[in-house]
């Protein structure tokens, strides 16, 4: 059965098959969702408790490997007629971001509430996170409250800059001004080090092209060359140095005024979204409190989109102001429930697929974290 990649619509989409073979992946992309017969959709009869994943020959490109499965489950050989254009580093492989991981990392260092500095390295699922990323190029990373999104982004643009492509130019696009700052800061935390950050000061503040000052005066220090620039913030950053630069930092807001060349040159663009501070989190315990007031170390429920399990996730990270000067959207549910949210952030709808905020309409229904809809 041949399949061929479209870059377009980042889909796979059947280019031979016999009709045999046509149907039976269409079964087999037709899937019951687990806890269907508990879900007020199937109870009252409107939906049959399936999801179909093969729109009229076409599949999300994420879902390559439950094609091959597929093919492999009915006894026909899984082709892509176009490989060598399929988005998948090969190259790139667990343990190599491990051992990554371990080199970059090893002189870093943070301070601890009682001043003494402690050795920093990330955890292991910020590192396979950040490992898929990097072999599968085209997907959603769904990382648990407070998890330590910026250092999982700073550790692919790390080794994607270090290992895959020197020159190569990044882009983030987040929802708020304030998390342009933040990030801004993070990336450098974590490329210098916490404890370099602090021994080094202004030369790594705004004037990233001292890097090279910074290594004559330590040689085993070997941090990546990154030249940061500020699209839009609350104190806009240039990069002032010989070179353009390698990482660009923006709210949507402020890149849709640019055009659309100035998007061609990035190698990768990472998109993160974020919930008002006044948004109520449910708890680990079972309670509920506002996104602004959870505090590092508490646990927070989450939805594990593959497994379709409740998961308790520990806050590592606690972001401050990330509505600040941002234009929000309030949702109004049938009971009564209001939710305020940026206009980009994806929420899970009913069809079990991911639908921007600014997207829904009053015929949208909204999957909570006990799958009632």
């Amino acid at each position: 059965m041949n399949f061929r990649y479209d870059p377009i619509e980042e889909k796979l989409i059947v280019a031979e098959s016999t009709r045999t073979e046509y149907h039976q992946i269409n079964l087999w992309l037709d899937r019951y969702v687990k806890g269907y017969r508990y879900m007020p959709a199937f109870k009252t009869g409107i939906w049959n408790g399936k999801q179909s994943y093969f729109e009229n020959g076409k599949v999300n490109l994420g879902l390559w490997k439950e094609c091959y499965n597929g093919c492999k489950e009915i006894g026909v050989t899984f082709n892509i007629e176009n490989r060598d254009e399929f988005p998948l580093n090969r190259d790139v492989t667990l343990d190599k971001v491990k051992d990554f991981c371990k080199d970059f990392f090893k002189n870093h260092k943070v301070r601890d509430k009682e001043g003494n500095w402690n050795s920093f390295m990330p955890y292991d699922y910020q590192i396979e996170t950040a490992y898929k990323i990097l072999r599968n190029r085209y997907c959603l990373a769904s990382v648990a409250t407070s998890g330590g999104k910026s250092l999982i982004i700073s550790i692919v643009f790390f080794y994607t800059l270090k290992n895959i492509n020197p020159d190569a130019k990044l882009l983030i696009i987040v929802p708020s001004i304030s998390l342009v700052s933040q990030f801004y800061d993070n990336i450098l935390e974590y490329n210098y080090g916490f404890n370099n950050l602090t021994k080094y000061g202004d030369k790594v503040d705004f004037r990233n092209h001292m890097i090279d000052s910074i290594i004559d005066d330590d040689p085993n220090y070997n941090p990546c060359y990154i030249r940061m620039e500020e699209v839009m913030s609350e104190r806009p950053r240039k990069f002032t140095g010989p070179h353009q630069p390698n990482i660009y930092i923006g709210t949507y807001q402020s890149l849709d005024k640019y055009p659309k060349e100035f998007f061609h040159q990035f190698h990768s663009v990472v998109v993160d979204e974020c919930l008002h501070p006044d948004t109520k989190i449910l708890m680990s315990d079972g309670s509920y409190r506002k996104i602004s007031e959870i505090k590092i170390g508490e646990s927070v429920k989450t939805i594990n989109e593959h497994s379709k399990q409740i998961e308790d996730k520990r806050v590592e990270y606690v972001y401050e102001n990330l509505s600040k000067n941002e234009d929000m959207y309030e949702i109004e549910l049938e009971n009564g429930n209001l939710i305020k949210i940026t206009g980009n952030h994806k929420v899970y709808c009913s069809d079990f697929k991911w639908k921007m905020v600014k997207d829904l309409t009053v015929d949208d229904e909204i999957i909570d974290i006990n799958f009632n809809i």
